[in-house]
């Protein structure tokens, strides 16, 4: 696949939420934080709906908090399209998310993101989910039922991240005095994405034996040789192909410094409400196959047809090809 070919759109990534809050003016020690990151997502995708309507090929990749949001883009992509007769194939390419959720972030800290109005609108049980420390193979799972076999579901992985494991610590995740910290995070993250793999066909993880994070345009990955073989295994119509990776040992022999306890939020739990602007009202709800709009949004682009790619990196890319 000729990514060069695609049409690129890329969300920044500015709200402190994984591109999927729906909370504004949330006070952290003095500093006010707009986590209206649902907003930017909606915004965004209402655009790429009204101009393009008819894409052959959606790929969403992104690094880090812009990885972690992709299951949620593909569900709400896939209903868009299908609510119109469209059977777009749609991939997931995820740099090193952030994965995991200790007990301690899920019972004080998530609640003022307010992800809720934005996982209840995809279908997702989160009352049920959002205390639980599986939270993020809970919303994978949940994609993954629900998705095409022949969609390829890819996710990469330094085994050993010290920005992963920088927030693990800072999350509270540092609970087990009987072994390292880097070896119950690694631990935890490949026991959970190998329990996903053994249930779901459709999904598999690539892992970069070594230190590091991600970078823009899947950088780290693309240094690794066995990397687009399994990336077009991905991208394929075909069921996934495993591809032989070294055999990974964990380096446990990492130290650092982070604070236990992220800073905690003064304000007070948001409660579930409708997804608007905090600066100006938006006229549409989320989308979905229940809910649709016809309005055309102001863009000036208008495209034929073809293929498309999405993205996020912090931010999100999103590539589409046309045709």
């Amino acid at each position: 696949t000729d990514f060069t070919e695609y049409n690129t759109i890329v969300i920044p990534y500015c709200t402190q939420d994984v591109h999927l809050g729906d909370a504004a003016e949330v006070l952290y020690d003095g500093t006010t934080i707009q986590h209206v990151g649902g907003h930017n997502t909606y915004r965004t995708l209402q655009w790429v709906f009204d101009n393009f309507e008819d894409p052959s090929h959606i790929v969403l990749t992104g690094c880090s908090a812009g990885a972690t949001p992709l299951p949620v883009f593909y569900h709400m992509i896939k209903e868009h399209y299908k609510a119109r007769g469209r059977n777009v194939k749609v991939n997931i390419i995820s740099d090193s998310p952030v994965y995991l959720t200790p007990r301690n972030f899920l019972e004080n800290h998530f609640q003022f993101w307010n992800h809720e109005t934005v996982m209840k609108s995809i279908g997702f049980d989160y009352d049920t989910h959002k205390e639980d420390v599986q939270y993020a193979s809970a919303v994978l799972d949940y994609l993954l039922d629900g998705s095409d076999d022949t969609d390829g579901i890819g996710l990469v992985s330094h085994n050993d991240d010290a920005i992963s494991l920088m927030y693990y610590i800072a999350m509270g995740g540092d609970d087990d005095t009987k072994t390292s910290v880097q070896t119950q995070w690694w631990s935890e993250m490949n026991n959970s994405w190998s329990q996903t793999m053994n249930e779901h066909e459709n999904f598999d993880v690539f892992i970069i034996n070594g230190s590091g994070h991600c970078s823009s345009g899947l950088y780290f990955a693309n240094q690794q040789p066995d990397f687009e073989k399994w990336v077009s295994n991905i991208v394929s119509s075909t069921s996934l192909i495993p591809v032989q990776q070294e055999t990974v040992v964990m380096n446990t022999s990492v130290t650092m410094t982070a604070a236990t306890d992220p800073t905690s939020a003064t304000t007070e739990a948001y409660e579930s409400r409708p997804v608007e602007s905090p600066v100006s009202p938006m006229n549409n709800t989320f989308p979905s196959s229940e809910s649709e709009t016809d309005t055309p949004s102001t863009a000036t682009f208008k495209a034929s047809a073809g293929h498309t790619l999405i993205a996020t990196f912090l931010c999100l890319h999103l590539c589409l090809l046309l045709g």
